[in-house]
């Protein structure tokens, strides 16, 4: 449909669509898929001349770019979303543009720069009342905070973001966050309550349909299994 809407000159439908589709073709691991249909989308808006359709499919592209190991292109198209959303006083689209940032900052492995990322998003979401965004930059200052070792204030951080997601009704998030938990858990040398919180994320990536999060889930209980000697479990996850 994205192919047929820019062949035959419906440019707002183009890049609409390409959005629409982004969310299933991440979380489905289709990103190169991902990369064809937000080029689509990019050459849509600047022939409608729209700078907002610019700055979502700059911002999808260097997500989808970071996914295939390209974090240089990947930064490049970050970097146009974040001055074209400030140019709009976009304020949701800088929060996100700062975390696709971060992600990019942490598979570069510069977790200080990932952490000072996701608190500029963390701002930016706070100012306009976006619950699930905090909720979700929080799990991701947590999260980073585990890469630096910083294991109770990672906890911390994450049951903020829990209760938030909860209490919003995002369940990828919950999902993301039960992980994360769990990951932390295991750091401090609770595995059992680690292997609680990885079932209650298992449950619900596997309701949703998100591969990519079961799969890791998956490993993480492997790992206390082999960790345990249960390596049939271990073998089985």
């Amino acid at each position: 449909m994205v192919d047929l809407a820019e062949s035959t000159g419906f440019y707002l439908h183009t890049w609409q669509l390409a959005w629409s589709i982004s969310h299933f073709l991440d979380k489905q691991l289709h990103w190169h898929e991902w990369v064809a249909s937000q080029h689509a989308a990019l050459r849509a808006a600047e022939h409608l001349e729209d700078r907002a359709g610019q700055a979502h499919a700059h911002r999808y592209l260097g997500d989808a770019a970071v996914q295939v190991g390209h974090c240089d292109g990947g930064r490049e198209h970050l970097t146009t979303a974040l001055d074209l959303y400030r140019g709009l006083n976009h304020d949701s689209g800088q929060a996100l543009t700062y975390h696709s940032l971060s992600l990019l900052a942490a598979r570069q492995g510069d977790h200080h720069q990932a952490v000072a990322d996701k608190r500029h998003a963390l701002s930016l979401f706070g100012r306009i009342g976006n619950r699930p965004g905090e909720a979700g930059v929080l799990n991701g200052i947590g999260w980073e905070l585990v890469q630096l070792d910083q294991f109770n204030e990672a906890l911390t951080y994450c049951e903020q973001g829990l209760a938030i997601s909860q209490e919003s009704g995002d369940y990828h998030l919950v999902a993301d966050t039960w992980d994360s938990v769990g990951n932390i858990n295991y750091r401090l040398g609770h595995a059992q309550q680690a292997l609680i919180c990885y079932r209650e994320a298992l449950d619900r990536f596997r309701a949703l349909g998100d591969c990519g999060g079961e799969v890791e889930t998956l490993e993480h209980i492997g790992d206390i299994h082999h960790k345990e000697s249960d390596t049939a479990a271990a073998a089985d996850s």
